[in-house]
């Protein structure tokens, strides 16, 4: 049977759609914690697109695919020298798909639905979720400024292509809205990533990680985002117990436990409810301190983390 009686116009586009096919079944074996059948697909798929120049788009995804495999098969690992072995295989990877994205405008696009500036958001929110991936990556590896400069680097990226103004970002006329509000929500996770790097670096500067975190919030209350919304005053709530204002925290945390009330969010409305009352003691403990008892000892916090994963 030839090409154009299975239906496509062209070998590349035949194989396209086994390569995408790859791609769907990778992220679907990675979902479920089948990492070496999940490799085996990205990896397959992305031997395809290296004898394809025309593929460019897909093995960047296949790249891409395979770091964020490999970091997430870390992130399950116990013996730490191995961890570390498969997330420097993730960094790189992921350093490899950042290389092939910015070479994708230098290479036409065989489909005709391809216009240059869905090419360019296109590329834009690979070389996001790169960066995003590699600074997690770091966090894991317990290598915070590395982390954090990554983040950055993903964040002037976004602003750079999107534009810096979250507000003038959420009423974009010339985005169709499902692209706006995943473009939103990239930066949202970006803010949030990027705040919590900063407060628990060593010495890290708890206002600008407290103005991140902000806008984090801000972004997700006007979208209204299930559980990113609760978690986005809980992470706020933790940096403002950091400095030790323990009144604002409580009322971020309740604030916390009323947004994840509304989305019937069980997990997020516990944690938070958990947090509120580790405010409550703090509160207590510092008016004890004041009366000439002692200082207060902040309880333990949670981190709870914020940050996407792509696997699209």
């Amino acid at each position: 049977m030839s090409v154009a009686e299975k239906g496509y116009r062209n070998p590349v586009e035949q194989l396209e759609a086994v390569v995408k096919a790859r791609r769907f079944m990778g992220v679907c074996l990675m979902e479920a914690h089948r990492f070496k059948e999940a490799l085996q697909q990205h990896l397959e798929a992305l031997d395809v697109c290296n004898n394809t120049p025309q593929l460019e788009e897909e093995r960047t995804y296949a790249l891409c695919n395979i770091g964020v495999t490999r970091l997430e098969q870390a992130e399950r690992l116990s013996d730490e020298d191995v961890k570390k072995r498969v997330l420097n295989d993730s960094i790189k990877y992921l350093d490899e798909s950042i290389v092939a994205a910015n070479r994708m405008s230098d290479v036409p696009s065989h489909s005709s639905g391809s216009s240059s500036r869905r090419r360019e958001w296109l590329k834009c929110n690979m070389v996001v979720d790169a960066y995003n991936n590699i600074g997690l990556a770091y966090d894991v590896l317990s290598e915070p400024k590395q982390a954090i400069e990554s983040l950055n680097k993903a964040l002037e990226m976004h602003s750079a292509t999107f534009g810096r103004d979250d507000a003038y970002l959420a009423r974009r006329s010339d985005m169709p809205s499902e692209e706006r509000q995943e473009c939103l929500e990239r930066r949202s996770k970006l803010y949030s990533a990027i705040g919590l790097g900063i407060m628990h670096m060593h010495q890290g500067d708890l206002s600008t990680a407290e103005g991140y975190l902000r806008a984090d919030v801000s972004i997700s209350s006007s979208l209204k985002f299930s559980k990113d919304y609760g978690k986005a005053y809980i992470n706020l709530g933790t940096v403002v117990m950091r400095k030790r204002e323990f009144a604002k925290a409580l009322e971020e945390y309740r604030l916390a436990v009323s947004v994840s009330s509304q989305f019937k969010d069980s997990d997020v409305q516990a944690l938070a409810n958990e947090k509120a009352a580790n405010a409550k003691r703090a509160i207590l403990l510092d008016k004890t301190a004041q009366s000439g008892l002692g200082r207060p000892t902040l309880p333990v916090v949670v981190r709870v983390f914020c940050v996407c994963v792509s696997a699209r």
